[in-house]
């Protein structure tokens, strides 16, 4: 099994459009946008060559969506290793540099999902929460108005049961990886191999000692492993899994034969 990795960078789509061409009206007609409104402003052309990616803690596969008017607060695209064939089928997180008990958090199944969460929370902030929020009747006109052309745009509804629907997304993503990971993102399957397994370190050892060992399980263990390994190391305020220089080299030069272009490009710039 040898997969489909997307070797350039991602574009635009149709529904993420549809949300600039949204708030050029709104700006038009009422001089108002998202990011002085809800508090997010929409990056609407993906990947850009000037596209900020700064935080070591923002996964590899994570393709910026927003940014919130929290310092350090995004939301992005997981792209699942470059195999997402178009960005409206990825999976959204929510990254942040410090404040959660994990950097990063899986938010919503896809875009239009996202945007159902949206209307449904009314609250950028809120869509971290797993739980059903009482109804506030006491919002912001503006805001308001915000969140219903969004549903009148995509033709879209809130969710019943916030609840409900993070409990589905929970089950959705732990029965769709192959191992899993420090901040439950875990790894879907890209090879052939059955046996994956997380590093352990005896922290007791020496730093050469711990490289060592980090070598042999970049060298020996499956793909799947060694990105779960990744995800582990991003995952620095929350885990203490090391990223000696050696290792980056090898777990780069393991990307770069398997093809994986955009996380290689990350790598380099963060590492």
């Amino acid at each position: 099994m040898k997969p489909l990795i997307k070797q350039s960078v991602y574009s635009s789509f149709k529904e993420l459009n549809m949300l600039e061409q949204l708030e050029g009206e709104l700006k038009e007609e009422l001089g108002i946008d998202f990011w002085d409104t809800i508090g997010i402003g929409f990056d609407y052309w993906p990947e850009v060559e000037s596209a900020d990616y700064e935080w070591e803690s923002m996964p590899l596969d994570m393709v910026l969506l927003g940014s919130t008017i929290f310092t350090q607060s995004t939301f992005g695209f997981l792209t699942e290793f470059s195999t997402v064939d178009d960005l409206s089928n990825a999976p959204i997180i929510q990254h942040e540099v410090i404040g959660l008990e994990k950097h990063s958090i899986l938010i919503a199944r896809n875009f239009i999902d996202f945007l159902r969460l949206l209307i449904t929370t009314k609250s950028v902030f809120g869509l971290m929460l797993d739980e059903d929020a009482e109804t506030d009747d006491d919002f912001d006109p503006t805001r308001l108005l915000i969140f219903n052309r969004i549903q009148e745009k995509f033709q879209i509804e809130p969710f019943e049961s916030v609840k409900a629907y993070k409990q589905q997304l929970v089950q959705e993503r732990e029965g769709s990886v192959v191992i899993q990971t420090f901040n439950s993102l875990g790894v879907k399957r890209l090879t052939d191999h059955y046996t994956h397994q997380r590093i352990e370190l005896d922290y007791k050892e020496t730093d050469e000692q711990i490289e060592e060992r980090l070598l042999t399980f970049v060298q020996k263990g499956s793909l799947e492993s060694i990105l779960a390994y990744v995800r582990d190391v991003q995952e620095m305020s929350y885990t203490d899994v090391p990223f000696p220089e050696k290792v980056t080299a090898a777990v780069k030069t393991l990307l770069q034969q398997h093809g994986f272009v955009n996380e290689v490009r990350r790598l380099d710039a963060l590492y």
